[in-house]
């Protein structure tokens, strides 16, 4: 089966084609890529603070691997080192599982040529995957990724690496109590401390087990799901409303004033406000550009993908900052750290990053700055969310994804652009956007957004409009949409 990347590395059924033998060969061919003439020619971006300079690090200094709380996952890391070694390239190995912020923060901190994460995120249980990560501490851009799949091909049928031979040591690191040192410096853990706020934490079983009370032993915090289980109790380790019915109902019960949640490797970040409502992303990331624009007024770029809520263009406008829009996925937001001053950036699925930092999602960090809003402000998030939404309006986001065979996904999208209607559930439409799909753009910021999946057989739709009913209705109309183009298109084949 051939091994491909997706826009996080390359995940796979353990024990189907994720197995030590194909670690062996993507490791391989990422040591070949790195050590290649071609590697030097890609743009790359080393890790300073507060700045990024454009500089090509030599795999001989050096990378670091970590590993989350998956089955084998510390066994599979310690395959791929022993391959790194064998090519030269010396190896940062952690001592324990740890979140994949806190390897990416290892490389900027040791000045190394990447990093390796063995995490599947926030996939289910029997899944492991492999994420590369470069000189600049963030996630591997795409012409990275390319050049390891060429590598793959050439080695498809080799046996094996040789591992005999070792040309550079393998030493074991803490990336987690360096990565807290860095952390306070930038939130005041003092004053969250001094709030006395009753915080309940579900790690859902992943690597962020245990570390909130680290960094806050002073603070009343709980924690559910923080047992070690490979098998993630039978959830997975996704921080969102389906899978935080538990923290959604101890939230309001313990009389808990926030609930926070991650997922299996610590990059993504969930939230529970004081009633046991669930925030999404979209308003997790409101609250935090409120709180670094208002609160500790750092001055900077806000950046969305194209599924992420409008509410942040609407932010940005009453704080004064520069905007930006890419499309899906990280890597987007992450090059635009890289070359522009960047406040904080995120994407739909609850990645966000931040200024002052590594251009990373991270959880941890993202939760500490909702206690420390919390206790800037003296109120509640569900509280601080109703203040944004006199400020700028209330809206609601949703989404529905629709199964379509791969080969009508194209077609239906495209019709979209052909047969546009002039109102969608009774809201006049305004203008289309193609960024990154096909989004219709309705009065009063209102807007729906059609987006194909890469990977599975699915169109994704997006609303956002100022009501949850104003939102299943533009749903409802959308789907009709799609259908009707559906059948259009299997009429015409």
């Amino acid at each position: 089966m051939e091994i491909q990347f997706g826009t996080d590395g390359w995940r796979a059924l353990i024990a189907d084609t994720y197995t030590f033998e194909n670690v062996r060969r993507v490791a391989q061919a990422t040591a070949h890529f790195w050590k290649s003439e071609k590697r030097k020619k890609v743009p790359c971006y080393s890790w300073k603070p507060g700045t990024y300079a454009c500089t090509y690090r030599d795999p001989e200094k050096g990378i670091v691997i970590g590993y989350d709380a998956r089955f084998l996952s510390d066994q599979f890391a310690r395959t791929a080192a022993e391959v790194f070694v064998s090519h030269g390239i010396p190896v940062y190995l952690s001592k324990t599982l740890a979140p994949t912020p806190t390897v990416s923060f290892a490389i900027a901190k040791h000045e190394l040529s990447g990093g390796i994460m063995i995490t599947a995120s926030h996939n289910p249980y029997n899944w492991n995957g492999f994420k590369i990560k470069m000189e600049f501490a963030g996630s591997a851009l795409p012409e990275i990724t390319q050049g390891v799949e060429q590598e793959l091909k050439k080695i498809h049928h080799e046996k094996s690496p040789s591992l005999e031979k070792r040309e550079a040591p393998v030493e074991v690191i803490d990336v987690i109590e360096p990565y807290f040192n860095a952390i306070k410096q930038k939130v005041d853990l003092s004053l969250i401390e001094k709030n006395h706020f009753e915080v309940l934490v579900d790690p859902l079983y992943g690597t962020n087990v245990g570390l909130m009370k680290r960094l806050l032993p002073k603070a009343h915090i709980e924690e559910i799901h923080s047992e070690r289980n490979p098998l993630f109790g039978g959830l997975n380790p996704e921080p969102i409303d389906a899978n935080l019915s538990e923290l959604m109902h101890q939230v309001p019960s313990k009389k808990a004033s926030v609930g926070l949640a991650f997922d299996g490797d610590g990059d993504r970040i969930g939230a529970v406000d004081e009633k046991g409502n669930f925030l999404s992303s979209h308003e997790i990331f409101c609250l935090l550009l409120w709180h670094l624009a208002k609160n500790k007024q750092w001055k900077g770029a806000v950046a969305k993908t194209f599924s992420t809520t409008n509410r942040l263009k609407l932010l940005s406008d009453y704080f004064c900052l520069p905007f930006y829009e890419t499309p899906v996925g990280f890597k987007h937001i992450c090059k635009l750290f890289l070359t522009q001053d960047v406040l904080i950036g995120g994407e739909e699925s609850g990645g966000i990053g931040m200024k002052n930092h590594i251009p990373e999602r991270d959880s941890m960090l993202n939760a500490l700055m909702l206690l420390e809003l919390m206790s800037h402000e003296g109120k509640k998030l569900g509280e601080v969310l109703n203040d944004i939404h006199q400020t700028i309006g209330f809206f609601y986001t949703d989404r529905i994804d629709l199964h379509l065979s791969l080969e009508h996904k194209e077609t239906v999208l495209k019709s979209l652009t052909e047969n546009v209607p002039d109102k969608i559930g009774g809201i006049k439409l305004e203008g289309v956007s193609t960024l990154d799909g096909v989004k219709y753009l309705l009065e009063g910021n209102a807007w729906i957004l059609f987006r194909a999946s890469g990977t599975e057989p699915l169109i994704r739709i997006y609303a956002e409009a100022g009501g949850k009913e104003k939102v299943k209705v533009l749903l409802e109309k959308s789907k009709e949409i799609v259908e009707h183009g559906q059948s259009i298109s299997q009429t015409k084949n």
